[in-house]
């Protein structure tokens, strides 16, 4: 084909056409950039101020739910109390990324997290405080109105920032519709300008063009602004058709890779941020191209603020066993960048932020290669260990608390599991078995018998095994045992099961303590207490007899030669005889006092009410004729010996009666009450009464106020009273005043069988 001014013309035409579609499409491109970022201006002003309300309300949910659990203890209400402290942190950080284009959100937003850490950590003690029991209305309402004020301010600020984004938002959305008129007038003037230039073409070449070239005009300049659906269609069957058909191919398979290029991004993306585990991904050039959530996080890092690369450090990492810290090449991504492997480094992170806490990851590092093995970056993997290595922080100071306890226990005490093994003992309990510490197992060659029968104790009857394997509860078994060392002991054993929170058996806690030195006193004591019996009744025998002989002789001498003596030889026979039997009524009470000492008490229920009316009816002849009032109240039940308890009574009672004697109207009351964990009962009268400095001799052998011509006894009642009251865990106490009654009183615990 020859060049002809023709031909030179219509390929410069084309050429400038071509050059006016690609200039029109990249004018119309550009002008729909601007208003997409407009649009997403706007799009992301409405997040902030869905951001900014779901913060408000989920604050208010946590006043609410700890205000409703500071009220009730309804740990019900704790449920959404935690959820809407993971919703604030959740918001925070959102609207820290959303707001980073906008210094004034930014400050009001660092003044609003600051506040709810404030509300988050003061409801975290108060939930922590009324969960452990704590109570008192006047703190909860002190406390319900601390919460009501911060969340007053914390509403004020929320309403500041939301008219402020509003406001924002107002702005924006003129600036995107003036955008969208913009994009249309120069859209329009593109256009117009094509249509111009197709006129002038058409004009210059061949008209049947005009048609294929303005839509092909057209198409490139929708497909170039990104409408990848859009197809062109052409009635011609030439080039400009093939032209078409390649515009058409090109602009459905560019769609189809957008599309599953963006499917994948967002898979990937989510994938990366639903991990709890933080993952980092860096070039070959340390410049970081991914990182998710929980790397931020676990760095401490706010969203959108995380470093370019791993030269540009936020805070600085050390290692566990070295307190410096790590250099940058160092790190476990600079070393995977390099080809190395890097396997569970602990490391701890320390922010840049001041009063940021350190956090410890568990940190993984691989190098990135591609298909031909040449490496093109680095990938870390790490976890969070700050919460764990903290809890095996809390179990190693509580078990050296426990051991430190148990090991100040006097008493021995062993641990053992679900399968019986021992596997914990502490000093004391080493010292009474007579076997090493770390050997549990040196247990099973110890020796043991019943220590009343001498019966050997069989391997299931041990009270370990039988806590473990019966849920049985085993208190004071007295046993015999022989150590390794051949010593040989008596052992009170007890053993309780120990129980997970569906009342699953796990284990079992014994405890023993070593009588040994206990029992060969209480030998010693039966056998001192069977010799001072043997000699009571020696010396009651013994001297019954003289006093007989006094008591009769005297008699005798009185029949015989009575009418012969004077008034005062017979007054000395009288006085004789008088004291023979008030020595025997003497040695009688002894006796009486020295059995009840040693006497084995029959410990049982008790009613109270029923023993006094039958002791009040047995003393009936013995206030005959007298007048005398009776003031009688409700008793408390109690656990003891019933026979001792009577004389207990009787003694009381018969003093009340025997000391309200010199009174014209009598008045003795009995009463009883329950203070704390004991019963106490009371025997008032209206009596002679005695002086308060000798409240403690009242209860003592032998020791009288009065004389016997006042009133009769040998003083051994109330020492009598003493005794029994004091063998059953009690005490005595007497109020009085001269001449004017006394008071006595002795009470005795509730569960009277802990103190035999």
């Amino acid at each position: 084909m020859r060049w002809t001014f023709g031909v030179k013309l219509g390929s410069a035409i084309w050429f400038g056409l071509l050059a006016n579609i690609a200039v029109g499409g990249l004018v119309s491109y550009r002008s729909a950039i601007r208003l997409i970022e407009t649009t997403r201006s706007v799009e992301r002003a409405h997040s902030v101020l869905a951001g900014i309300e779901n913060t408000g309300s989920a604050a208010k949910t946590v006043e609410t739910a700890v205000r409703s659990f500071l009220l009730t203890g309804d740990r019900s209400y704790l449920e959404p109390y935690r959820d809407a402290v993971s919703s604030i942190n959740r918001n925070l950080a959102s609207l820290r990324s959303l707001t980073a284009d906008n210094p004034r959100q930014q400050e009001a937003l660092r003044s609003l997290a600051t506040l709810l850490a404030d509300v988050l950590t003061l409801a975290g003690k108060q939930v922590a405080a009324r969960a452990n029991g704590a109570e008192g209305s006047r703190d909860v309402e002190a406390q319900i109105s601390l919460n009501r004020e911060k969340g007053n301010r914390i509403r004020e600020l929320v309403d500041r920032m939301k008219h402020g984004e509003q406001t924002l938002l107002t702005s924006r959305q003129a600036m995107a519709e003036k955008s969208a008129n913009s994009s249309i007038r120069v859209v329009l003037a593109g256009t117009a300008l094509a249509l111009l230039l197709g006129l002038i073409a058409g004009a210059v070449i061949l008209r049947n063009f005009s048609t294929s070239v303005n839509t092909l005009k057209k198409g490139a300049e929708l497909i170039g602004s990104g409408n990848l659906s859009h197809r062109i269609s052409t009635s011609s069957n030439d080039e400009f058709a093939d032209l078409a058909a390649a515009l058409n191919n090109m602009a459905e398979q560019l769609g189809r890779a957008r599309g599953e290029l963006s499917r994948q991004a967002e898979l990937t993306a989510a994938i990366l941020h639903s991990i709890g585990d933080g993952v980092a991904v860096i070039d070959e050039n340390g410049r970081y191209l991914v990182y998710n959530h929980a790397a931020c996080r676990i760095n401490g890092i706010p969203e959108g603020e995380f470093p370019a690369s791993i030269s540009d450090r936020y805070g600085y990492v050390i290692r566990e066993d070295k307190p410096c810290p790590v250099p940058v090449d160092e790190m476990p991504l600079a070393r995977a960048a390099r080809g190395e492997f890097v396997d569970e480094m602990i490391a701890g992170l320390r922010p840049k932020a001041p009063g940021e806490p350190m956090r410890w990851a568990r940190v993984t590092a691989r190098p990135v290669r591609d298909g031909q093995g040449t490496l093109r970056g680095a990938v870390a993997v790490m976890s969070d260990i700050t919460g764990q290595r903290k809890t095996v922080s809390e179990l190693e100071a509580r078990e050296h608390l426990l051991r430190t306890v148990l090991d100040a226990m006097p008493v021995g005490v062993a641990i053992a599991g679900a399968d019986g093994i021992i596997t914990k003992v502490n000093a004391a309990g080493a010292a009474i078995w007579g076997v090493p510490r770390d050997a549990p197992d040196s247990y099973g060659g110890i020796k043991a018998w019943r220590w009343q029968t001498g019966d050997p104790v069989q391997p299931h009857e041990w009270a370990l095994t039988r806590a473990i394997q019966n849920g049985e509860t085993v208190l004071q078994e007295l046993i015999g045992i022989e150590t390794p060392g051949y010593t040989r002991k008596g052992i009170f054993l007890s053993a309780i099961p120990l129980r997970d929170s569906s009342g699953n058996i796990t284990g079992a806690i014994e405890v023993s303590e070593d009588i040994t030195a206990r029992i060969r006193i209480e030998e010693e004591l039966k056998r001192s207490n069977k010799e001072l019996e043997a000699f009571s009744y020696s010396v009651s025998h013994d001297l019954r007899a003289p006093l007989r002989h006094i008591d009769g002789f005297a008699g005798l001498l009185q029949r015989h030669a009575g009418p012969r003596l004077d008034e005062k030889a017979q007054r000395y026979l009288n006085t004789i005889s008088a004291s023979a039997k008030e020595m025997g009524n003497l040695i009688d009470d002894l006796l009486v006092f020295s059995r009840m000492g040693r006497a084995e008490m029959m410990s049982a229920p008790v009613d109270m009410d029923q023993m006094l009316r039958d002791i009040l009816e047995d003393a009936a002849p013995e206030t005959a004729g007298r007048e005398l009032e009776w003031k009688i109240s409700a008793l408390p039940s109690v656990q003891g010996d019933a026979s001792m308890l009577r004389l207990v009574l009787v003694n009381l009672i018969s003093n009340a009666i025997k000391y309200t004697g010199p009174r014209a109207v009598a008045r003795i009351e009995i009463a009883g009450y329950r203070d704390g964990d004991e019963a106490v009962i009371c025997v008032r009268d209206n009596g002679v009464g005695f002086d308060m400095k000798y409240s403690e001799k009242l209860f003592g052998v032998f020791q009288r106020l009065h004389s016997g011509r006042e009133f009769e006894g040998t003083g051994i009642g109330l020492a009598t009273v003493r005794s029994i009251v004091h063998r059953h865990g009690g005490r005595t106490w007497a109020v009085g005043a001269v001449d004017e009654g006394a008071a006595f009183y002795f009470s005795l615990p509730s569960r009277n069988e802990e103190s035999q």
